[in-house]
């Protein structure tokens, strides 16, 4: 094959992957745009990380860089504040680059007095940080949260208190996801994972859930 001709395929390709690209990002934007108005919720297109202050407390808002808010959705019901967006950031460089994107759940309400802490699956890489004096607080009397779950956290007493058999037991039936919590707000979400827009409102309700069963056991720490 000739070299412009080469040159002009692989160029072609690469408007081709652009293109299609954009398209379903537009897409998906009109689908979530249109499920958020049906369901009384605000949106934005776009925005900046720091416009939602409770994402300060988390560290999945502090990784990477070129970090992105994009279809941004916001609704005030009863005691809780659910915010839903989709969230991009960049780690790496030059051929190890890669963007990171995920569909983020996060609830604030004053009814929450959550110790700072994070959740998310235990990995084999976990057991083995933890030979090595890595945190993970484990219970002795419910081996099959400790084992599917990391659990970690400064406040370790109270976090003990905070996950008593009922909220264990809520997440020993949830599908694999990060958690974290830190006073009035709630963060959950599926790493690099972006629920689809007939799923999304379904997805929120599971979520929805889990916050109020932490809710409930806020008002004993």
């Amino acid at each position: 094959m000739p070299l412009m001709i080469l040159i002009s395929v692989i160029t072609f390709g690469i408007f081709l992957v652009i293109f299609l690209t954009v398209r379903h990002e537009r897409r998906r934007r009109e689908a979530l745009k249109e499920m958020a108005m049906r369901r009384g919720f605000s949106f934005l297109p776009r925005a900046e990380p720091d416009s939602i202050p409770a994402t300060k407390r988390f560290s999945l808002f502090s990784i990477g860089r070129q970090r992105r808010v994009r279809s941004l959705m916001h609704k005030d019901e009863e005691d809780v504040r659910t915010s839903i967006l989709d969230y991009h950031y960049t780690t790496g460089g030059g051929k190890s680059q890669q963007t990171h994107t995920q569909t983020v759940f996060l609830f604030e309400s004053a009814r929450l007095g959550l110790p700072a802490f994070s959740l998310r699956p235990e990995t084999v890489f976990h057991k083995i940080g933890q030979v090595f004096g890595y945190q993970d607080i484990d219970f002795p009397d419910d081996p099959d949260f400790s084992k599917k779950w990391l659990l970690r956290g400064g406040e370790e007493d109270r976090i003990r208190r905070l996950f008593n058999p009922e909220v264990r037991t809520a997440f020993k039936a949830a599908e694999r996801m990060a958690v974290e919590g830190d006073g009035e707000a709630l963060l959950l979400y599926r790493p690099e994972k972006r629920v689809a827009p007939e799923k999304l409102f379904g997805t929120c309700e599971t979520y929805r859930s889990l916050c109020r069963v932490f809710i409930q056991r806020s008002a004993y720490l």
